[in-house]
């Protein structure tokens, strides 16, 4: 599908406004439009195009985003009482939660380690249960910090303790998976 955008055309005799439909006035020192709109490249088709074939195919519609900008983590958040979220029966102190943080990210740096039984085990944010899994998601969709914490670690690597207004939070960045895993009802299983 290719859609094209208002363009100027530009003359010797004039300077002419057309929409993309080739219907703007001619005269004999014009060019003809339909030959300039001929030998135009076709437009690639714009990121909303993209999005609305794919839903149409039945597939999501962030899949139609391209593979290398989506980001994939799971996390560990140790909260403090003045963090956002936390709850009453969070008491630690700031410093207690960094503390705490520190240690549990020298753990999850060993080798061999289980990052997700460390999150099920340590972890304060909703994510636990999922061993801390955030899912695949495009950059700028988590606060700043973490963020920009995130798009410093190479794939599978962990991060020293990184403060968000929620906590401090120990990530590990991982290779996007492949939507393929979330099927819309009716699909066929991918093979």
């Amino acid at each position: 599908m290719s859609i094209r955008q208002p363009f100027l055309l530009f003359t010797a005799a004039a300077i002419s406004v057309c929409c993309g439909c080739g219907n703007f006035g001619q005269n004999d020192n014009e060019v003809s439009t339909l030959s300039v709109l001929r030998e135009l490249p076709p437009i690639p088709p714009t990121q909303s195009e993209e999005v609305m074939e794919s839903l149409e195919r039945g597939q999501p519609a962030d899949s139609a985003q391209p593979a290398e900008s989506k980001l994939s983590a799971s996390h560990i958040l140790i909260m403090h009482r003045s963090a956002t979220g936390s709850g009453s029966g969070i008491t630690r102190t700031k410093e207690e939660a960094l503390k705490l943080a520190q240690e549990i990210a020298v753990k999850a740096k060993e080798t061999g380690t289980n990052f997700a039984n460390l999150a099920r085990e340590y972890s304060e944010g909703p994510s636990s249960e999922k061993g801390g899994d955030l899912g695949v998601f495009l950059p700028g969709a988590m606060v700043k910090p973490f963020n920009n914490a995130l798009l410093t670690l190479k794939i599978g690597e962990v991060s020293d303790p990184v403060e968000t207004q929620y906590g401090f939070h120990i990530i590990l960045r991982q290779q996007p998976y492949e939507e393929k895993q979330r099927r819309l009802p009716g699909q066929p299983k991918p093979r």
